[in-house]
């Protein structure tokens, strides 16, 4: 859930965050809401390719 990384990014005074396992991008998620600057490391091609879509469409969402 995006609620638990979102609570300690919010919580934090950093302006990036890593994570250097992104899985399904949900920390990602989390940094883009709370205005944060993400860098995000992903090994396995077909979660990098979601977690960006997810990322990606949180991001669109939130300009509209």
């Amino acid at each position: 859930p995006v609620t638990l990384p979102a609570n300690a990014i919010e919580a934090s005074e950093c302006e990036t965050v890593l994570d250097p396992y992104m899985g399904s991008g949900t920390t990602g998620i989390a940094a883009a809401r709370a205005h944060k600057n993400f860098i995000g490391v992903e090994k396995d091609k077909r979660h990098f390719d979601n977690a960006c879509y997810r990322i990606r469409r949180e991001l669109e969402g939130a300009l509209v």
